[in-house]
């Protein structure tokens, strides 16, 4: 029986290499099916709750983001290579379209992993010129099918 989650088990398991630890790996499809089924956007609590994971499971997911038996860097490479390979990604005079987005989030405290010294862009003057949080950014490939056009 031919199946979506059939799919995305062939599609993930092509990157098992690029991990050092299988346990690390089966965390990865852990994650990868929490950003699928989630609804919301509550960080490592969403993928919890919508996958119906003991709450025990938090500290494991987290420690799965900070785990040096994978690295960031290659997996994206990998997937860029994946996706060209077998998708129609869309080229103008044979260049590949890419796409990217952002966005900064201020954050209160001090001591959170991640927090970086952020300047705003905002033109409104009520704003501070800089601030502590998080960036969220996001580069994806523009693909075309049957006549229609996709970001992966």
């Amino acid at each position: 029986m031919h199946t979506m989650k059939n799919d995305v088990f062939l599609i993930l398991n092509e990157f098992s290499s690029q991990f050092t630890r299988k346990a690390a790996f089966y965390w990865f499809v852990i994650v990868i099916f929490g950003f699928i089924l989630r609804f919301e956007h509550y960080g490592i609590t969403s993928f919890i709750r919508w996958l119906g994971l003991m709450p025990n499971a938090y500290p494991l997911l987290v420690n799965f983001f900070h785990a040096d038996s994978w690295s960031l860097g290659k997996l994206m490479m990998q997937w860029m290579q994946w996706s060209i390979s077998n998708c129609s990604i869309f080229r103008i005079n044979g260049r590949i379209v890419s796409i990217g987005d952002g966005i900064n989030v201020p954050k209160e405290a001090k001591k959170q992993p991640g927090l970086k010294w952020l300047h705003n862009s905002s033109q409104n003057s009520t704003k501070p010129k800089s601030f502590n949080g998080h960036h969220f950014g996001c580069i994806a490939f523009i693909i075309e099918k049957h006549d229609k056009y996709f970001s992966i």
